[in-house]
């Protein structure tokens, strides 16, 4: 990520923009084969990105991370230079971070869910016959599915 310079520290400020960098799909790919790829072949390699490496990685900083941080907090760790700054929470930036990179990688398998079944959409064709609707009203994304649940559940 990022070197603070001569005094160090500026290394979570990187970390706690990993998160939004992949929201943004701005972050370092080794794009090889991705761009040849189609959206749908884009969608698998990023889901099984995040559940091989990025959510097992972020498992792992965070449960090493943990008794360091824990201990830092149970003492007020403080740095050992005259200024005497407080280390402990910027030893918790590092969990905050993975926690939102994690959560940031489920939101991509929620959003390859979301359009693998805006692709093939097996629910809402079945909500269209039930329902008598014309061909690809539920089609057009979960919130109408929903909406048609909460239609039928009310009537």
């Amino acid at each position: 990520m990022r070197h603070g310079g001569e005094g160090g520290g500026g290394e979570e400020e990187g970390y706690l923009g990993a998160a939004w960098a992949l929201r943004r799909d701005a972050h370092v790919r080794v794009d090889v084969f991705y761009g040849l790829l189609g959206p749908r072949a884009k969608a698998w390699v990023n889901l099984v990105g995040t559940l091989l490496f990025l959510i097992p990685f972020c498992l792992f900083v965070l449960s090493v991370s943990w008794p360091s941080v824990r201990n830092s907090w149970a003492v007020f760790e403080v740095s050992p230079d005259p200024d005497s700054l407080p280390r402990y929470p910027i030893k918790s930036d590092v969990l905050v971070a993975f926690v939102l990179l994690g959560d940031q990688g489920v939101s991509v398998i929620c959003s390859w869910l979301r359009h693998q079944i805006k692709w093939r959409n097996p629910i809402g064709a079945t909500f269209e016959r039930r329902l008598g609707l014309q061909r690809g009203v539920a089609k057009s994304s979960i919130n109408s599915i929903l909406i048609e649940l909460i239609r039928l559940k009310s009537s």
